[in-house]
């Protein structure tokens, strides 16, 4: 006695069913396996940009800090010629090269933290594979909505 007919299309449309369903998993796993991919690319490109804009402000920074005591001790130096009894002041001994040498520290700090903030304005060119990926899921899906 063959089944009837109705119970033969059932089975047909569970196997259709099952399929689709495993096809689907298939696609789910291979989308999330390249955004995984894609994540791990982002987040070493991320850390190599975090590491080299703290790596330039620390350094500017120490230049900034190591410029401050040179000019205070510069500044203590003057002040206590000033305060001698000589009233004659000369920048051409260690008081001289300290103020200077604070300048030029000053100087590095500056450009240092200058640089580091231009390189905030480039930021756009972080994550620059997933930008083009949204672009072509951006293309591919207009193309599927005229269709």
């Amino acid at each position: 006695m063959a089944p009837p007919p109705h119970e033969d299309s059932r089975s047909t449309q569970d196997g259709a069913l099952r399929q689709e369903l495993k096809a689907f998993v298939s696609s789910l796993r291979a989308y999330l396996f390249a955004r995984s991919e894609l994540f791990a690319i982002e987040a070493s490109e991320a850390a190599s940009e975090v590491a080299a804009r703290a790596f330039r402000k620390t350094l500017s920074f120490l230049f900034c800090f190591i410029g401050y005591v040179l000019f205070l001790t510069g500044l203590v130096g003057v002040i206590g010629q000033l305060l001698a009894d000589s009233q004659k002041l000369e920048f051409r001994n260690w008081i001289g090269a300290c103020l200077i040498i604070s300048l030029v520290h000053f100087i590095i700090g500056v450009l240092l933290r200058l640089s580091s903030s231009s390189s905030l304005a480039k930021q756009h060119h972080l994550f620059e594979h997933t930008r083009a990926e949204f672009r072509k899921d951006q293309e591919w899906l207009a193309d599927e909505n005229q269709n």
